[in-house]
């Protein structure tokens, strides 16, 4: 999940530094651009005064897939699909995946492409790379015309903003908005005293540091480290977000006072000002939109149709993974002072969700000759060499009595000990079996095991776990599905020592309800009262914007 929001927030950083385009987070405009996990890369056409999505799929968080995307929101088609196509490349309508000629249709002029007397663009990043949709991994598209060293869907080119700030009158957009940053400065404010202390709530802050997550989470780690991540230098002096840090040193602390001076003092280094601070931030600070949260959902597949898709065979060209920095976001539109978590709240896990590992003996090679950047599928197989963030060890908890009981990382547990209601099978000889609910269980392309359990149908479901003998239970990590954007967002527990009887999981009285997984890769971790039992039956709740899919791993020791 977090190349997606990645990949997002480098795109709108993109436009925003080539355009007058400004991406505001959404309160509750009736028109807005919604990200969610989808199946493939798209995005509408334009805006109509409405919510428009862009859908990111399995292998399209990467920054130019994003500003492709968002240029369609722009209002932009394919720049192989302007009328005037035909003097610059020919299409190979042979090599063209059988049923999707409609994705090289030439559009009308006027009515569907205006070019603002912006010329053929081959460096557009809004036209095909030439082997895009092939069937056969040769060209699509050959240029008849000598094209000047330009490739193809790399970044946003220059002729794509020249184009968007004329559609979008940015000359005079960006007039008024000098104009009205000037009318509305005002002297910077006082920094008012804070009682929160400049400490840290968590013995483990240098290690969350080092592994990034001050910048990766700052509303958590604003009351965990606050002092480690940067965020005080005195009790008196301490910022009110987590972001300030990155804000400040992107100059928001010059761009909005506003908002910044009296809830970012210590990083604007302004403790012990004089003024009085203004009562709302300025109206030209930029954020961006929220990433996808479990309120989020994505739309479900088509009635009728398979639950899901079977892995694609072969080797897909993938674009490059996202490089740099992370962009963070700006300061929002309200103070929001920082409260301490709710009781119960957790530190931070540090675990990914995907295991470390070289999938081929050429990684080396592919790393030397610049690969990891390059391409996709290099870098997904390749984590170790390409260096990128992932588990070198199982997710497990802390304390006594949390040992991981074999479902998962290495997979101790036969499959014979996995049971469902019922298994999903797409096609092609492909099944989500019951036991292929392991933590860290990835696609298997040689036995065409889906890298989860998935249910057949909506209807209510369950999923079965044998562990042999009677243990002692203590927890459960869940993820989704390893591809697509499958899981489950809730469920219950029974647990039985005969497989016969089953007693649900509760906690004062009542049955307990476990928080699932908002996206399908991360490892949600659930503690809970120690049980005695051999059998466990997850009971996953309603799943009718998505289907149920997961994999999991239960903690414990001998009973």
């Amino acid at each position: 999940m977090e190349s997606a929001v990645t990949s997002v927030k480098q795109a709108m950083k993109v436009w925003e530094s080539k355009t007058c385009i400004r991406f505001v987070e959404r309160t509750n405009e009736k028109a807005y651009l919604e990200f969610f996990r989808g199946q493939g890369c798209w995005g509408h056409v334009g805006h109509h005064n409405q919510k428009t999505q862009i859908s990111i799929g399995d292998n399209c968080d990467f920054q130019h897939v994003m500003e492709h995307e968002i240029g369609h929101s722009v209002g932009f088609w394919h720049e192989q699909s302007r009328p005037d196509r035909d003097s610059y490349i020919s299409v190979i309508w042979d090599n063209v995946i059988d049923g999707l000629a409609s994705a090289f249709e030439k559009r009308k002029w006027n009515t569907e492409v205006v070019d603002f007397g912006v010329p053929y663009d081959f460096a557009s990043i809004m036209h095909y790379p030439f082997t895009a949709f092939s069937k056969n991994g040769k060209p699509t598209i050959r240029n008849v015309v000598d094209m000047q060293g330009k490739t193809p869907y790399i970044i946003l080119s220059d002729g794509d903003a020249q184009q968007t700030n004329a559609m979008y009158k940015c000359s005079t957009v960006m007039m008024k908005r000098a104009i009205d940053s000037f009318s509305s400065f005002k002297p910077a404010p006082r920094v008012q005293k804070r009682s929160d202390q400049c400490i840290d709530r968590s013995q483990r802050c240098d290690e969350f540091k080092q592994n990034d997550l001050c910048r990766q989470h700052p509303d958590n780690m604003i009351y965990w480290c606050t002092k480690t991540c940067g965020l005080c230098s005195s009790d008196s002096c301490i910022d009110k977000n987590g972001n300030c840090p990155s804000w400040a040193e992107g100059g928001q602390c010059e761009t909005a006072p506003g908002y910044m001076l009296p809830n970012c003092p210590h990083s604007c280094k302004v403790c012990g000002g004089s003024t009085s601070p203004p009562t709302q931030p300025p109206a030209t600070t930029q954020p961006t939109p929220p990433p996808p949260t479990c309120t989020q959902s994505p739309p479900p597949p088509p009635t009728g149709t398979q639950p899901t898709q079977r892995p694609p065979t072969g080797t897909q060209p993938t674009p490059p993974p996202p490089t740099g920095t992370q962009p963070t976001q700006p300061p929002p539109t309200g103070t929001q002072p920082t409260q301490p978590p709710p009781t119960g709240t957790q530190a931070p896990s540090l675990a990914v969700g995907l295991r470390c590992v070289d999938k081929s003996s050429k990684c080396s090679g592919w790393v030397s000759a610049g690969q990891c950047t390059k391409s996709g599928w290099v870098f997904r197989n390749c984590l170790v060499s390409c260096k990128a963030k992932c588990d070198n060890q199982p997710l497990q908890p802390t304390g006594t009595c949390a040992n991981p009981l074999g479902l998962g990382w290495d997979y101790k547990l036969p499959d014979s000990a996995f049971s469902a209601s019922s298994e999903m099978t797409p096609g092609g000889g492909w099944v989500a079996g019951a036991s292929n609910a392991r933590l860290y269980f990835e696609d298997d392309h040689n036995q065409k095991r889906i890298g989860s359990w998935c249910a057949a149908s909506r209807d209510p479901q369950w999923l079965k776990v044998d562990l042999g003998q009677v243990k002692q239970i203590t927890g459960i990590a869940t993820q989704g599905r390893d591809v697509f954007y499958e899981h489950v967002k809730s469920y219950e527990l029974e647990f039985s020592t005969d497989g016969a009887s089953w007693e649900r999981y509760k906690e004062n009285g009542t049955s307990r309800v476990f928080d699932g997984n908002c996206d399908h890769f991360t490892p949600v971790l659930n503690r809970f009262n120690p049980v005695k039992a051999r059998y466990v039956k997850v009971l996953p709740h309603d799943n009718s914007q998505s289907w149920t899919c997961m994999r999991l791993e239960l903690y414990g020791c001998d009973s």
